[in-house]
């Protein structure tokens, strides 16, 4: 509580010390000029009262963010569980070993098919005849691999179910899933920027003002778009995160809706973040150029009146 009056103070002694540096300026210069942009600013900042459902949506926002980058595991599993779960992964490494060298032999295959088969090899000699068996062993091979890879997703998520979808190991990669798929979004944003370079050398822009804006609302919507993307790719996976956990339907509902909404909360957040800067300070811009314009038009009209006072007086 301290604190928050300690804060509310300091924020109020800010706004009442912009109003005096307002009320200290000449009457004329107020009445003619009007406020800076920043002093409206301050006067809207010190006004705005947020409702009780702006303040519900914003709190709603905040924990989704926490949950999304802060928030611990609700669950941490037994040393019981954990020696199981050691017990089945070191299975899976055993499997990850069998299905290298079944890869290794499917790339031989593949190689050795590939040198026979060539264009039109069914109605020339010898390829004619070296081509089905070849094929032959390459399906049989690409068939054994895709047994063994079965096989080792099936005693993966064996070892998962012994930790749960709530655990750190299931929060961790729930995130490291979420941000691969953020990172993604990003370099769309960055490859589809650089086309949109590319492709616009030659065009002509008549202002700086022009140029530069339509460029950094370019960026936003290639932003955005990736972003946006990204998320939706991320609800299209998280099942399948959490269905390698084996929870049951209720738990698995329940980690589905939380995660959505922890990411849906973590992009707006972001999105919001630079929409709000970037339009900001546009706006920003635009009002400060025009107070310099009304500013300088009220002191060129100042200065031949003052010149009058100055040679009647002189007179």
């Amino acid at each position: 509580r301290g604190r928050g009056r300690d804060g509310r103070r300091t924020a109020g002694a800010w706004c009442r010390r912009a109003r005096a540096s307002m009320s200290s300026q000449p009457r004329a210069l107020r009445e003619v000029v009007g406020p800076s942009p920043m002093e409206e600013l301050v006067v809207a900042v010190s006004k705005w009262r947020p409702t009780r459902k702006q303040v519900g949506g914003i709190a709603l926002w905040v924990l989704g963010v926490y949950l999304c980058y802060f928030a611990a595991a609700p669950y941490s599993p037994s040393a019981a569980q954990l020696a199981k779960y050691s017990a089945k992964m070191e299975l899976v490494a055993d499997q990850d070993v069998l299905l290298g060298s079944i890869e290794s032999e499917l790339i031989q295959a593949r190689a050795e098919l590939h040198r026979v088969k060539v264009f039109m090899w069914n109605w020339r000699m010898p390829y004619k005849e070296l081509v089905p068996p070849r094929q032959q062993r390459y399906n049989a091979v690409r068939a054994q691999y895709r047994r063994a890879e079965r096989e080792m997703q099936r005693l993966a998520r064996a070892a998962k179910s012994e930790l749960g979808i709530w655990s750190d190991y299931g929060i961790a990669e729930t995130r490291e899933t979420f941000w691969s798929y953020f990172r993604a979004g990003k370099r769309y944003a960055q490859r589809q920027t650089f086309w949109d370079a590319l492709f616009s050398i030659g065009e002509r822009d008549e202002h700086l003002a022009g140029f530069v804006l339509k460029w950094v609302f370019r960026i936003l919507i290639n932003v955005t778009i990736g972003l946006v993307g990204s998320t939706i790719g991320f609800f299209f996976s998280l099942w399948g995160v959490i269905a390698s956990f084996q929870p049951n339907v209720l738990s698995a509902a329940a980690f589905y809706a939380v995660a959505m909404f922890a990411a849906v909360s973590m992009v707006g957040a972001i999105l919001a973040g630079l929409y709000a800067t970037t339009v900001g300070g546009v706006v920003l811009a635009a009002k400060q150029v025009h107070y310099q314009q009304r500013l300088q038009h009220y002191r060129a009209q100042a200065r031949p009146q003052r010149y009058l006072r100055h040679h009647r007086h002189a007179d």
